[in-house]
């Protein structure tokens, strides 16, 4: 896990943390190399979610905007993300 706290925080961050409290994040310092691995793992994920939102009908408006249409997100995204699957 990716360390969410890395350390004293200062302004509305600090008020962020003392709202949800100091057991609620866990987490471990991530080196450079798990990030990367991290974000790409958020990305395949996020393409799954928007891929089954599209098979419920649940495709939003601003879904739609930011992936120019359901056809183009099949076809830029997800075809190139089923590509890479092992």
């Amino acid at each position: 896990m990716i360390n969410l706290r890395p350390g004293p925080r200062k302004g509305a961050g600090s008020f962020f943390w003392r709202i949800i409290g100091n057991e609620s994040v866990k987490g471990k310092l991530a080196f450079f190399d798990d990030y990367r691995l991290f974000q790409v793992a958020d990305l395949i994920c996020t393409l799954e979610h928007i891929s089954g939102k599209i098979e419920i009908g649940q495709f939003s408006k601003t879904e739609a905007d930011f992936f120019t249409g359901r056809r183009e997100f099949k076809r830029d995204y997800l075809r190139k993300l089923q590509q890479q699957r092992m």
